[in-house]
């Protein structure tokens, strides 16, 4: 646990120190943090819809496959998949 603490402080004065000796103004660097935090979350936000999207739609071929399996009944010949 102590190690936890001790990387969290190390980034935070990293992170200080960094801001301290920046070689923009002030004003640049909110800017450029800014512009860098909007471009991020737009890219999570695509990343994590998609992925929500790809598994939505792997969720609707199970429901399918189960139904058509239920349909059939105990003794048609069902074809056993096994997924990982």
């Amino acid at each position: 646990m102590n190690r936890i603490w001790f990387f969290i402080i190390g980034l935070a004065a990293g992170g200080a120190a960094g801001l301290l000796f920046a070689p923009q103004s002030g004003r640049a660097t909110r800017a450029t943090i800014k512009d860098k935090s909007v471009k991020y979350s737009k890219d999570v936000s695509g990343y994590t819809s998609g992925k929500a999207r790809h598994l939505a739609n792997k969720a609707k071929g199970y429901a399918h496959e189960v139904k058509e399996v239920l349909t059939r009944g105990k003794g048609g010949e069902v074809e056993v998949k096994t997924y990982i």
